[in-house]
């Protein structure tokens, strides 16, 4: 099906020549997407688990191995071993949404039903890759990290926080206890996310920027702790909550030391300096920022694509080659023979 399109421009004569063609620029793009919006868009097609290994480009003294590919596993976005060497994934199946017509701003999305999943993998024949996996836990809500305590797992699952365990050795877990409620369910791309063990024995997470009121999910009180632009850690073994300094989007990890960095979609490693028990200390001081980038952040970084640009998605031809998103941040302490440091 064909039609015509005709474009008036009226252009102010006493604007300056730079003005009038970024005018013309625009329009012209907005024509070419009119005329092609009926057109599908090309898709790079995907690879087979084994060729998809071959085509990463990995810097020496590195190595990319291939645990798990679907069926095994699907949608992961974070993991964990216990003591046995069995992997725990979060699988956001629910992301970005299950209904768009849920996905409103600045609204809480009650109406999606939670399809998220934490998978359970098991290497039986001790060659490196798993070859066996059970769903440990499902119908959870946004589930973006957890952690390994006692035999079970604490999982992030926005608008709740929960304890799930496996009592009876079936892979499953019938034990599933919510610990902590409120973290607002907005805008998926900030929830809260990334839990870690802390040296202190603490569990730490990402609070993002969609915020909260946090109080323990037995409580009938009003209120509780605010978590907007702040992160969080709590005590598992006295479900004692705490807002800390933060509110990176995502990635939460440490250094050997105990220092915490966090990432998000333009600071690929923001040092958190100034903990804001400390600030409270002085409220009438005033500190603008408690993160401090370590790395080039923003505009100042650049990023060249080595595999085909894909015209569907956000880093497309016309996304330029400083566009891509940092969603984890990870601790790697090189050997003192390894020729290059992590910076």
């Amino acid at each position: 099906m064909g039609f015509r399109l005709a474009i008036t421009i009226t252009v102010d004569p006493r604007k300056s020549l730079a003005v009038k063609r970024s005018l013309l620029t625009g329009l012209i793009l907005t024509a070419l997407a009119v005329v092609g919006a009926d057109a599908p868009l090309p898709r790079t097609k995907p690879l087979e688990p084994a060729d998809a290994l071959k085509s990463f480009r990995i810097l020496d003294g590195f190595q990319l191995d291939l645990l798990a590919a679907e069926p095994l596993v699907m949608d992961p976005v974070a993991a964990a071993y216990d003591e046995d060497g069995r992997l725990f994934v979060v699988e956001m199946s629910d992301y970005p949404h299950v209904d768009p017509k849920n996905d409103k701003p600045f609204a809480e999305n009650a109406g999606d039903p939670p399809i998220g999943r934490v998978r359970l993998l098991i290497d039986r024949d001790g060659d490196g890759r798993f070859d066996e996996g059970h769903i440990f836990a499902d119908k959870l809500s946004w589930p973006t990290g957890l952690a390994v305590w006692k035999g079970g797992l604490f999982v992030a699952a926005t608008p709740d926080l929960w304890y799930l365990r496996d009592t009876d050795g079936d892979h499953r877990a019938d034990e599933r206890r919510r610990v902590f409620t409120g973290f607002r369910k907005y805008n998926v791309q900030a929830v809260m996310n990334n839990l870690q063990w802390g040296l202190d024995h603490q569990i730490y997470g990402a609070g993002s920027s969609n915020g909260g009121q946090i109080h323990p999910a037995d409580s009938k009180q009003a209120g509780g702790v605010d978590i907007l632009r702040k992160d969080f850690r709590f005590d598992p073994r006295s479900d004692q909550f705490e807002a800390i300094s933060g509110g990176a989007r995502f990635g939460n990890t440490f250094d050997d030391w105990g220092n915490r960095f966090l990432c998000d979609i333009r600071n690929p490693a923001q040092h958190v300096v100034l903990p804001a028990r400390d600030m409270a200390r002085n409220p009438y001081l005033p500190v603008p920022r408690a993160l401090n980038d370590s790395a080039d952040a923003g505009d100042a970084i650049n990023l060249f694509r080595i595999s085909p640009p894909n015209p569907g998605g956000n880093c497309g031809p016309g996304a330029g080659p400083r566009s891509a998103k940092r969603c984890r941040a990870a601790n790697w302490s090189a050997p003192a023979t390894s020729p290059r440091r992590a910076e």
